[in-house]
């Protein structure tokens, strides 16, 4: 009897291992018991183990239970598969965010799935995205009853894509429901077969270098140019900075390598061996580093995952205090490090990041930097090819190395005659206000609207010695813009030996490309106040800001038509 009590027990137990850990495996590409491959049917009950399977996720429209969603909505969406589904009704209607799957095959010629809400095509989306591109995207019709749609994607077999949920709207229809995704053989429902239309307004822009000015994408490369719908080219070495607006989400508990000088790539780290680390990049295949350029290993990476320390040597965990040592091993399943406890083994799901060293390396003069899709930051000399699609980069670890415009969010260039303002650190800056001094000016992250922003409060004064560039005149050159939710009304006033101008700003201005002639080895003063009676809150910003030099003797390079 004893012993049959014992096997019992033992089946129970093995029983409980197996559904956990059935529980714990991402279903993305399973099959159905209809044929179908499931991309998710939400029935997990919430969003914490979509994380674990490498579900992306910004903002908070997607914090909570799926169940909390469901209990309100269900007698209102009509049919749905299963108990739970996703919705993005929340507490807080102003509530925004995006979720995006990992990537997955598509392997059948439809993708199916339930939605409702909002009918907004800009605001409320469930998107397809493949090779970096939205390439269709549906939406409600502002009522919570469910339909079906389906995305015709026979254009697309074999190739890796990602499905999102997108909800910018906080209006009273300013939400969206979906279910079961699946990928199908047969349409379901309405049938989306073409992309969306490209809204030219949000499609990316390239700024030149003679000018100054932009000109709006999408854009596309051939014979050794940049090119965009409406035929504008304009040749590489004239391009300032390309910002493609190609979305950026990084691949679910993603590793990256962080270099002394400044570059992050996107990899899969697969050993240490002699001081030198083994990863597997999607761009440049399969490298071995030198410890000795990098400064910081991170594992598990997450689209918001904070940073949670730098201390050189020390290994820090998603759970635990963190561990001082050396690395020992680092392996499909697990990470050790020699600490002065002895060697000990880590879970690699649970580590967090490596600080090799907090030292930065100076960066080599006149490199490109191409940002990718995929949150890699990668620097070297940028080259368009004759009759090339793609770009090409020398870079100075790995060598030759192509990108795919698809692949790019964004190139800033570094040529010889171009100096960025937010390379430069200012000479002098004073600040006075009528109680306290105001903020001192803040460097923005880069966005759609600019690749760089410095953001600067009214009383403030800065000081910059101008760069010494080349032998043409030097000109200082940027774009201003009232800052994100100003109220009050700003005058910006740029002073050289040879000029001041005075740019009024109030918050309903656009933006106003600014120029001034410098002589190389003087200084420019540039001073923000109130326009008038002090209102709050109240700031401009000064994107893409550089000093150029052009020579006098130099071609024309206007975007031809």
């Amino acid at each position: 009897m004893i012993k049959k009590i014992k096997i019992l027990a033992i089946t129970l137990i093995a029983t409980c291992l197996t559904s956990s850990a059935k529980e714990a495996d991402d279903p993305t590409s399973s099959q159905l018991p209809n044929g179908d491959l499931l991309i998710t049917n939400f029935e997990q009950r919430d969003l914490g183990r979509m994380r674990a399977w490498g579900w992306q996720f910004q903002g908070d429209s997607f914090n909570r239970e799926f169940r909390l969603g469901t209990s309100k909505l269900r007698a209102r969406v009509g049919r749905y598969e299963g108990k739970w589904f996703l919705t993005t009704v929340t507490e807080n209607p102003k509530s925004t965010g995006t979720l995006t799957s990992p990537n997955f095959t598509i392997q059948r010629p439809y993708i199916s799935f339930f939605i409702s809400g909002g009918s907004s095509p800009t605001m409320l989306q469930a998107n397809l995205i493949v090779d970096g591109k939205v390439v269709r995207t549906a939406n409600g019709n502002d009522s919570d009853i469910f339909k079906q749609v389906s995305f015709d994607v026979q254009s697309f077999q074999n190739k890796e894509a990602r499905f999102q949920v997108v909800d910018k709207a906080t209006s009273m229809w300013g939400h969206i429901n979906l279910d079961q995704i699946v990928q199908t053989s047969k349409p379901k429902g309405k049938t989306i077969s073409t992309a969306p239309l490209i809204n030219k307004a949000n499609s990316g822009f390239a700024q030149l270098i003679d000018t100054g000015k932009r000109i709006l994408g999408p854009f596309n490369l051939k014979e050794g140019k940049v090119i965009n719908t409406n035929n504008e080219t304009t040749s590489l070495e004239n391009t300032l900075s390309i910002n493609t607006n190609n979305p950026v989400a990084l691949p679910g508990n993603a590793d990256f390598v962080k270099f002394k000088n400044g570059e992050v790539w996107f990899c899969t780290i697969t050993a240490i061996e002699n001081q030198k680390i083994k990863i597997q990049t999607r761009f440049a295949g399969t490298q071995s580093l030198s410890l000795s350029q990098i400064s910081m290993l991170e594992f598990n990476k997450k689209e918001m995952s904070p940073e949670n320390g730098n201390q050189p040597g020390t290994l820090y965990r998603s759970e635990g205090e963190p561990i001082p040592g050396k690395l020992i091993w680092i392996r499909q399943k697990d990470i050790a490090i020699e600490s002065p406890l002895g060697i000990i083994p880590i879970p690699r799901q649970g580590v967090r990041r490596f600080v090799v060293s907090n030292e930065n390396l100076q960066q080599i003069k006149n490199l490109d930097e191409l940002s990718l899709t995929d949150g890699t930051k990668v620097m070297g000399n940028i080259t368009i090819e004759e009759g090339g699609d793609h770009f090409s980069m020398i870079h100075p670890i790995v060598g030759k190395l192509r990108f795919p415009i698809n692949n790019v969010h964004s190139l800033k260039r570094n040529p010889k005659n171009v100096v960025w303002l937010s390379d430069l650190i200012a000479k002098e800056y004073k600040a006075a206000g009528p109680i306290i001094p105001p903020p001192a000016p803040k460097s923005l992250k880069p966005s759609e609207l600019a690749l760089n922003a410095l953001k600067i409060n009214p009383t403030s004064k800065i000081t910059y010695e101008v760069p010494k560039l080349g032998d043409g005149k030097i000109i200082f050159r940027s774009t201003i813009f009232p800052s994100e939710g100003n109220r009050g009304s700003a005058t910006t006033s740029l002073v050289s030996v040879e000029k001041n101008i005075v740019t009024n700003i109030d918050p309903k201005s656009k933006g106003q490309l600014i120029q001034i002639n410098i002589e190389p080895g003087s200084v420019l003063e540039l001073e923000v106040n109130f326009q008038g009676r002090l209102i709050f809150p109240c700031a401009v910003e000064l994107r893409d800001a550089h000093f150029v030099s052009l020579s006098t003797n130099k071609e024309n390079t206007q975007p031809r038509t």
